[in-house]
């Protein structure tokens, strides 16, 4: 991600991006005839277009335009340019969301369409000058003023344009916004982390899927805030077999649903993301008990008496002895001898 910053020469004004790594010049864009944007924060919405304001008077197709709004693309090409009717009194205070630019000057605050630059409304404020302008997720702003007493904010409601005043008090290192009566409203807390995205408090989520494994809460962060690596998930083994076991073993949470390109938790978020959890598994076999040998089967069949309490026992046993003693022929023959006795 490059650097934006102010650039002058000896006559005109400008904002350049150079790269981190080396300090390189990637482009410059001449604002104008004096100081650039050097009266105005710059802001970044989230598809890297930057928003500005310049300092001086800029001829653009013959026509001369007088403190120039810009929004210039990512590299570097103006996507618009507008006089919007302001001229060099004060600093420009800028913030940005997903429909709109705010530019807060003087005791005005002009809201444009950030894709073409038109001006959609413009509220008075109240004679003060601000000293910033932060843009909240529900489309109402903050505009701080100076007072001798401290710091007086109003959040400006851009649907029925109803002022709420609120002063602001440091705690432990910690702004808090309180209205008169000293009361603070819940979630009224200015975060410090928000530095990616410029004077924008839009609200991001950042979901975890865990793939099988413990439920883990999504996280809702300010644009520029960083995730918090959660816990590791956990998950149970799995049976693969009635012999293998799957054991899982958390390994890094990735952008990607094929898990290959880890996330790293100190980048800053940006827009809604969605993180996934990877694991590593090992297969766990489990011995089995040895088979014990069954014996081989036989094809001779074992003769058994007749049991009972019959007389069949008894006759079959008397036939055994007399087939052993030859009985059974002698009573054939005298059964079959016939004869007639002689006169």
């Amino acid at each position: 991600m490059p650097i934006i910053m102010e650039v002058d020469d000896e006559e005109n004004g400008g904002v350049a991006a150079y790269r981190l790594s080396d300090g390189e010049q990637l482009w410059y864009v001449e604002v104008d005839d004096c100081c650039g944007p050097a009266d105005c924060n710059i802001s970044v919405d989230r598809d890297g277009i930057i928003y500005l304001v310049g300092d001086g008077i800029v001829e653009i197709d013959g026509e001369m335009l007088e403190r120039p709004v810009y929004a210039i693309n990512p590299d570097g090409s103006v996507k618009w340019v507008k006089d919007i009717g302001m001229y060099d009194d004060d600093t420009f205070h800028t913030a940005v969301d997903d429909q709109y630019l705010y530019i807060a000057y003087l005791s005005n605050i002009y809201l444009l369409d950030k894709n073409t630059g038109e001006l959609a409304n413009q509220l008075n404020g109240n004679g003060s000058y601000p000293c910033s302008l932060t843009v909240l997720n529900d489309g109402s702003i903050f505009v701080p003023y100076m007072t001798y007493t401290g710091i007086l904010i109003n959040r400006i409601d851009f649907e029925d344009g109803d002022i709420a005043e609120y002063y602001a008090m440091a705690f432990e290192g910690t702004l808090y916004c309180i209205d008169l009566s000293a009361t603070l409203p819940a979630g009224w807390m200015i975060n410090g982390g928000n530095g990616a995205y410029t004077n924008s408090l839009a609200q991001n989520t950042v979901t975890f899927v865990s793939n099988g494994g413990s439920e883990i809460p999504a996280q809702i962060l300010y644009t520029g805030d960083r995730a918090v690596e959660p816990d590791n998930p956990t998950r149970a083994s799995e049976a693969i077999s009635d012999t293998v076991t799957r054991i899982y073993t958390f390994d890094k949470w990735y952008i990607d649903e094929e898990c290959t390109i880890v996330y790293d938790f100190s980048t800053p978020v940006m827009d809604d993301i969605t993180l996934y959890a990877g694991w590593l598994h090992e297969d766990k076999t489990e011995p089995t008990e040895p088979t014990k040998p069954v014996p081989p089967p036989t094809d001779e069949k074992p003769v058994s008496p007749p049991t009972g309490e019959s007389g069949g026992y008894v006759l079959w046993a008397l036939l055994c002895a007399a087939a052993a003693l030859g009985l059974f022929g002698g009573l054939s023959a005298v059964g079959t001898k016939t004869g007639r006795r002689a006169g």
